[in-house]
């Protein structure tokens, strides 16, 4: 529970005391409260005005928020179908990381149309180099003896443990050509997970660039590394058919530099299904989007050795270190930003971080993720979110994220 509850301290300790609520039912004390939910594509999350929001006319500042009676987040996985329930009313918003689809809305003037990427998300391919032990947790645990991060030899098989395999796949990418295919060229080629504006972002960070000799020269290495001809790996993606498709123009590209001594299965995994491969570990490569955020500080839980469980399905542990990589100077840079104050050692620690991540090629880097926020234009305020006794508006869209508590909708009617 929040300190910031306007309930008394004697009020929260009773609460924690009779805590017995129904955990599929969530309460809180934001602007909304729960009615219903329902998992799965097509279906919803429904909230309504809590009457009793500390900023509500029972509030402690009585200035009658949130506007909206209520509120419905529905689940539409297709871009498509989610574009076009906009079109034809079902939906008054619709968020979208499809830079394709955001720009077909450039221009139209029957809709609104936010684009945000300050302090966005990074899309890259998850690699998972689950191998060697982690000393790390081995101290944390108290553990006798080093804990291996892969014990039953799960992903022994996986090529990309090798830095040669990587490093071949990174050359082998053309950032440009997929902005351009996929992206209209909206969106900006990513050699890290700092994108500009970023704490850490570098112009040129060392991540290996598009050069097809190089690829070439890597993939030698990582034919004698792993063992395998042809080098062979899956590749998982949601199973959106634009995300599909764009990982099958990332394989062709491999496919162009390696020939017949490449073989990549593409599988596409229902999205409710696919957060969870990440946190076991059952994955060799996966589509991935992640880092978004205001601080460095808040990588912590994504590339601490800490959270580098290891992959054994017998004792399922679940990691947010989803790659498992373990990597002593990015944990001394993560240190260092968490730990001191001076801003300039802290920009200093989140470059050396992006150039480790270069260095080893924990991720393939794809591009800065661009969020488009496009609405009714009877939807009012998105993002204007003034705060009490405070000059300073809050970020008005995070990684394709916004406030709730301040629309409002043309003569009361989202639907017109």
């Amino acid at each position: 529970m929040s300190p910031a509850s306007p309930l008394t301290e004697q009020q929260r300790e009773a609460a924690l005391a009779n805590a017995n609520g129904d955990p599929s039912a969530p309460v809180g004390l934001g602007a909304f409260r729960y009615v219903s939910y329902t998992p799965g594509n097509g279906n919803s999350f429904t909230a309504e005005r809590n009457p009793d929001y500390w900023r509500g006319e029972n509030g402690i500042t009585g200035e009658n928020l949130p506007y909206l009676d209520e509120i419905e987040f529905v689940v539409a996985v297709d871009i498509q179908g989610r574009s076009n329930g906009l079109k034809a009313g079902q939906f008054d918003i619709i968020h979208t990381a499809n830079a394709d689809e955001i720009s077909k809305y450039e221009g139209d003037e029957d809709f609104v149309l936010l684009q945000a990427n300050d302090y966005g998300e990074t899309s890259h391919n998850l690699i998972n180099v689950a191998s060697g032990v982690n000393p790390w947790l081995q101290a944390v645990r108290g553990a006798a003896e080093p804990i291996p991060m892969d014990p039953l030899g799960l992903n022994a098989a996986n090529p990309l443990v090798h830095r040669s395999c990587r490093k071949a796949m990174a050359h082998a990418f053309d950032g440009e050509r997929f902005a351009n295919e996929r992206h209209q060229g909206l969106v900006q080629v990513a050699n890290g997970p700092f994108p500009p504006g970023s704490v850490g972002y570098l112009e040129d960070s060392g991540f290996p660039a598009y050069d097809v000799d190089a690829a070439r020269a890597e993939f030698e290495q990582c034919k004698a590394d792993s063992g395998q001809n042809p080098v062979a790996f899956a590749f998982n993606t949601t199973n959106d058919a634009f995300n599909v498709e764009s990982n099958e123009l990332i394989v062709s590209m491999w496919d162009d530099a390696f020939g017949d001594e490449l073989a990549v299965s593409i599988a596409p995994i229902e999205q409710g299904q696919y957060i969870g491969l990440a946190l076991a570990g059952v994955f060799q490569m996966q589509g991935w989007r992640n880092h978004g955020g205001v601080d460095p500080s808040e990588q912590w839980y994504w590339w601490s050795p800490f959270t580098a469980s290891p992959v054994d399905p017998s004792v399922p542990e679940l990691a947010l270190n989803f790659g498992r990589f373990l990597d002593p100077a990015i944990f001394d840079a993560l240190n260092v930003i968490r730990h001191v104050p001076d801003p300039e050692a802290r920009r200093a620690a989140a470059e050396a971080i992006n150039r480790s991540f270069a260095e080893n090629v924990w991720n393939l880097w794809t591009y800065w993720t661009l969020w488009g926020v496009i609405a009714n234009p009877r939807v009012q305020n998105i993002t204007d979110l003034p705060i009490p006794d405070n000059a300073e508006n809050t970020f008005p869209v995070i990684s394709g994220k916004h406030h709730l508590t301040q629309i409002w909708c043309t003569d009361g009617n989202c639907q017109g």
